[in-house]
């Protein structure tokens, strides 16, 4: 994806890869990501934590609905740009957060 949402907006709260090793084996936790577009746009948008450290979160977005894209787009945020997403009674969702 290399920080390119679509339509040439750029993902500008994107991160490189971290420092640290992630932790554990790679996951498909249920999360929220903060997207910040380069015209000062933000979004939530559902993923996937797939590998993480205390600082950062390696996300997997699918593409909006209509993009002839089919797999996902995989990008490293800030662990503050994550929010997991909690099953809660009833079967709805309710944004969490994620342990640091």
């Amino acid at each position: 994806m290399d920080g390119q949402w679509s339509l040439g907006q750029d993902i500008i709260n994107q991160i490189g890869p971290p420092g640290e090793k992630p932790k554990g084996t790679v996951g498909a936790i249920p999360v929220v990501a903060r997207l910040v577009f380069a015209d000062g746009r933000q979004q939530w948008w559902p993923a996937q934590a797939v590998r993480w450290t205390r600082s950062a979160v390696l996300v997997a977005i699918r593409p909006p609905t209509g993009q002839l894209r089919a797999s996902p787009w995989y990008l490293w945020l800030s662990a503050v740009d994550v929010t997991r997403v909690l099953q809660v009674t009833g079967g709805g969702v309710a944004p969490g957060v994620v342990p640091g």
